[in-house]
């Protein structure tokens, strides 16, 4: 059985990402949707999205390219 410490310590976890996301959402909503704009205009142009990264960085970037390839040129 779990103990109450590790539940306490997930619980903490849980709390502390979700108030992260409140604050990305507070402080840069506006940032996040110029982004979307100028991907969306570049990929609607028929221009590119460069993504690079080295190791874990790199794996980011392949999985969002994949995203966009899967989810919206199928």
């Amino acid at each position: 059985m779990i103990s109450q410490a590790a539940i306490v310590l997930i619980s903490d976890h849980l709390s502390a990402g979700a108030e992260m996301r409140l604050k990305v959402r507070d402080n840069c909503l506006s940032e996040i949707v110029r982004l979307a704009e100028l991907i969306y205009s570049a990929l609607d142009g028929s221009g590119k999205l460069l993504l690079f990264g080295n190791g874990g960085s790199a794996a980011d970037a392949q999985h969002i390219a994949a995203e966009f390839t899967g989810r919206y040129l199928t």
